[in-house]
């Protein structure tokens, strides 16, 4: 394994992360992401926390977000954004001095189930 698969790796590494979740995510958002957390601990037997506010330890947050969405009159959410267009979304993976970060945005509840069911 070359260094450069290792250092991904290791940035991806998310064993003890903590999930945040912003107050922007709707109930079918928030839905989404607790299949997400039943389906790594299913396969993985590690269970991802989830919180709305940041751990003050230094373990890796995912951090989820939906940006820029209105309310339909049927309940759902969708993108006003211009930037993510319907259904779109952003993965974005850093890492500080202190911590991992892995940020999700979506624009709608379709693009939060995408973006998860490709996590």
């Amino acid at each position: 394994m070359t260094n450069r698969w290792r250092n991904n790796l290791e940035l991806c590494e998310v064993s003890e992360a903590s999930i945040i979740m912003s107050d922007s995510v709707s109930s079918r958002g928030r839905h989404a992401v607790r299949i997400l957390t039943e389906e790594i601990e299913r396969r993985t037997g590690i269970r991802v926390p989830v919180s709305d506010s940041v751990p003050v330890d230094q373990r890796p947050i995912i951090s989820i977000t939906m940006i820029h969405s209105q309310v339909s009159p049927g309940g759902s959410t969708y993108s006003t954004s211009p930037a993510y267009g319907q259904e779109g979304y952003r993965i974005q993976i850093s890492h500080s001095s202190t911590r991992r970060l892995i940020e999700i945005e979506s624009a709608d509840d379709r693009g939060m189930l995408l973006v998860l069911e490709s996590c």
